[in-house]
């Protein structure tokens, strides 16, 4: 008998926690702090007999040793995207853990919720993996406990007590002249480290590029300084991606070895597969980096250049990576720049195949706001554009299992413009601004990549077909006032957009794997046009 006690935590309400304040350093702060309850005090936190070796280092992070054949007190299985799963050699150890986190947790970083359930596991006679095994029970006690944490608010404080500028919790010391809570206090404090903790990231570009770019190697700690021109209007993207379909691949590796003959080997697989999206992950953030500084050009007068379009008054770099090591990315940039960003992204992530032989997929959302606009909405829309995205993958994907066409997988991506200043979900936005009678106004969600040959419904929902006709829209003499009368007949009716293009001597842009659209604009229910003219001042 190997009686083990298998331990999950994972962090609540993270999306909250880090995105919940319009203060860039808080929004960092708090993220590194998430990362360190899981991963430096996590391991701070367990019994010195254990399995660690470098819990960041994503080549190898564990040693071999075992609970059973080295009588480890602890052996960590998975540690990743707020959450880990340790073995401990009895219940006792486990308790300790628990206390030891947790205390850390309510000390350094107040504000965070986190939920630890642990379940009885024997190693000779028990499975971890399969729908009944160690791991899915754990799991549903963790879930468990998610739901059904205690509703809390904390202490408002006394009469005679100062107020936090941000939580409007009690002030515990003053900060760049604010008065700040615990919660503030800890975040603000933890964005130096979190800088640091980057900087991992940029040494991996060589110097070089960042001397032909002239900039410094660091990343912007103010939304002012993510390249806004002076006397333009500031305008910020969020991008928000997820894997496709990753909790099936994990659930695959599970189900594949489902007795306990197989325990090692899932773990072995599950560990194999996590570490290699961290891999994949970091490298393919690294890469838009450099994308982003090989497109930054100097001019004789000595300033910057974006893509030879956008000037850049800042000597930081215009992006800043929040939440990054995983399939779930969160970063952000300078609003005009994010879309070819996290194209580029997309394209580098499913370069090369994950452990399980398989490339790694994503949906993405953009939001595009103004630096003022409540960040935690700006996240939200986000999330909501990358969800957006997964109905229009069932949707390509069913298509081509109807034609019996093979799709290896999809990378799509949706954005929303959402400078107005009024803050509304997705849904709404689309109901009331892009949906006439005629149909939706917009192409997007889109594809990523070659087009998908032999899909009439929705091969041409692509990027290459939104540059292919904006690129198109560049023949049009005195184009832009014309592309905004256009705008506007493409809302009324088909037969103001052939009246204006008759009167106008003009063609709308040819798109290759379209035939019909070219008459009024549409094609099917959906306009094939308005996107690309929405985003002409936009995107570079």
């Amino acid at each position: 008998m190997n009686d083990h006690v298998l331990t999950m935590v994972d962090t609540v309400a993270v999306q909250d926690y880090i995105f919940r304040t319009n203060d860039l350093k808080q929004i960092v702060g708090a993220s590194y702090l998430v990362e360190m309850a899981t991963h430096d005090w996590l391991v701070a936190a367990l019994p010195i007999n254990n399995n660690v070796v470098d819990i960041h280092d994503s080549a190898k992070p564990f040693n071999d040793k075992t609970i059973e054949k080295n009588g480890l007190d602890a052996q960590v299985y998975l540690c990743g995207g707020g959450n880990a799963t340790v073995a401990f050699a009895s219940s006792q150890l486990a308790y300790d853990f628990a206390y030891r986190l947790t205390n850390k947790i309510l000390q350094e970083a107040p504000g965070l919720q986190i939920a630890i359930a642990h379940v009885a596991f024997d190693w000779d006679s028990q499975a971890l993996g399969g729908t009944d095994g160690a791991l899915a029970r754990v799991a549903s006690e963790i879930d468990k406990m998610k739901m059904n944490l205690p509703r809390t608010i904390g202490q408002t404080g006394l009469g005679v007590t100062l107020q936090c500028d941000f939580t409007h919790l009690p002030v515990v010391s003053i900060k760049d002249g604010h008065p700040v809570s615990a919660e503030v206090d800890r975040k603000l404090s933890a964005a130096a480290n979190a800088n640091q903790r980057l900087l991992s990231l940029l040494n991996r570009i060589p110097d070089e590029k960042w001397q032909s770019a002239a900039l410094m190697k660091d990343f912007p700690l103010q939304f002012d300084e993510l390249g806004s021109t002076e006397g333009e209007k500031s305008v910020l993207a969020i991008v928000h991606t997820d894997g496709n379909g990753m909790s099936k691949r994990f659930r695959d590796i599970s189900n594949a070895f489902a007795t306990k003959f197989g325990n090692q080997q899932m773990l072995d697989g599950q560990l194999a597969l996590s570490l290699s999206i961290q891999r994949q992950s970091e490298q393919a953030l690294v890469s838009t980096m450099k994308f982003l500084l090989d497109n930054i050009t100097i001019d004789k007068k000595g300033k910057r250049w974006l893509f030879d379009r956008i000037s850049l008054d800042t000597n930081r770099l215009p992006l800043r990576p929040i939440v990054f090591g995983g399939d779930d990315v969160t970063f952000i940039a300078d609003g005009r720049i994010g879309l070819r960003l996290c194209e580029e992204y997309l394209r580098v992530i499913s370069d090369a195949p994950l452990s399980d032989g398989k490339k790694l997929y994503s949906r993405a959302g953009v939001g595009i706001v103004k630096v003022h606009y409540p960040f935690s909405r700006a996240y939200r829309l986000a999330d909501q554009l990358a969800a957006s995205c997964k109905a229009f993958i069932g949707e390509l994907t069913k298509e081509a299992e109807e034609k019996r066409i093979h799709i290896d997988g999809v990378n799509a991506l949706d954005w929303q413009i959402a400078i107005s200043g009024q803050v509304r979900d997705l849904d709404e936005i689309r109901e009331t601004e892009y949906s006439i009678n005629q149909g939706d106004l917009i192409m997007r969600p889109v594809y990523i990549g070659e087009t998908i040959k032999d899909l009439k419904k929705t091969n041409w929902r692509s990027w290459n077909t939104l540059l292919e006709i904006m690129q198109g829209f560049e023949s049009w003499q005195d184009s832009h006032n014309k592309i905004k009368e256009l705008r506007t007949l493409l809302v009324k009716d088909v037969n103001s957009v052939r009246n204006f293009l008759v009167l106008n001597d003009l063609e709308l842009p040819r798109v290759t794997v379209l035939s019909s659209a070219q008459q009024n604009g549409w094609y099917m229910n959906r306009c094939v046009y308005y996107d690309a003219v929405e985003l002409m001042d936009l995107l570079v």
